[in-house]
């Protein structure tokens, strides 16, 4: 149980913990929906799915839920790169 303190001390110092993920995810999902026309409807799915998922990895409250969370933006925001029109 220790090691996921100091996992999450050391993120904190890295600073990997800076945005609430909840407003990550809203941002997401705005620029998805603001910026249809720029990425594939494949892709946006995808994103939207993954986002999904990081909701309720937030909602859930695991030991590191910005961790799961942020990892799930990241990866919403990489399909919507690799959709880009």
């Amino acid at each position: 149980m220790q090691y996921k303190t100091i996992l999450m001390a050391l993120m904190m110092a890295s600073g990997l913990v800076l945005a609430d993920c909840e407003s990550l995810i809203q941002k997401t999902r705005d620029e998805i929906h603001e910026n249809k026309e720029d990425y594939s409807l494949a892709s946006r799915n995808k994103a939207l799915a993954y986002l999904m998922k990081a909701d309720v990895k937030h909602i859930n409250a695991n030991p590191l839920p910005d961790f799961e969370c942020k990892k799930l933006v990241h990866k919403a925001k990489s399909e919507l790169r690799h959709g880009k029109k």
